[in-house]
């Protein structure tokens, strides 16, 4: 009885960790959802070490900067908070939710780009998103 437990409790912890996912290499993880009017992003920092800012740009495709904004992630008392849009609002690193206005749905494969600086603005880390 004993080894069927175990063979089963090694199976379930094997199965869960290749069903995990890989973060290694990478600061953060994000998703993009557009809607005609704007474009909702969530963050999930791993580490957030040295990162002070967030940007979020939309490009076209031939790369052209048509829309940007930067947040800053703000250390204080063990808590953190986010200076976005003139507003400074308690977050959890594991979930920052952005907006971006989406005034151009003209655009045949827009491109959603998101990057974390250091205090230097200096990158830290960087993801796309392209819309087809």
């Amino acid at each position: 009885m004993r080894k069927v437990t175990l063979l089963a409790l090694f199976l379930f912890a094997f199965s869960f960790s290749t069903l995990a996912q890989n973060r290694e290499g990478t600061l953060f993880y994000s998703t993009v959802e557009k809607t005609d009017s704007i474009y909702k992003i969530n963050v999930d920092i791993f580490e957030v070490g040295k990162i002070e800012y967030i940007e979020v740009q939309l490009v076209d495709e031939d790369k052209n900067e048509l829309a940007s904004d930067m947040a800053q992630l703000i250390a204080r008392d063990g808590k953190y908070f986010l200076s976005f849009q003139d507003k400074e609002t308690p977050v959890y690193p594991e979930n920052i939710d952005l907006t971006l206005k989406n005034e151009f749905n003209d655009r045949k494969y827009p491109q959603i780009n998101i990057k974390l600086y250091d205090g230097s603005l200096r990158v830290l880390d960087y993801s796309q998103t392209v819309f087809y």
